[in-house]
């Protein structure tokens, strides 16, 4: 009887993963001010910044 709660309560969480795993991320708002959008852009800048020289770095591992 155990095995059986056991092996539900596996199969329910496996379901769980896959549902959560298979939603699309949430959305943040688009900025509405001049400060807020400069602040994004140089946020998105780093992160493609980072990206190019994590790929350089990998590149020379």
């Amino acid at each position: 009887m155990a095995w059986f709660a056991r092996n539900s309560f596996l199969i329910a969480l496996t379901d769980a993963v896959a549902q959560a795993s298979s939603a699309s991320p949430p959305r943040w708002p688009e900025p509405k001010q001049a400060h807020e959008r400069a602040l994004v852009d140089a946020l998105r800048q780093d992160r493609e910044t980072l990206a190019t020289q994590l790929a350089v770095a990998r590149g020379r591992a």
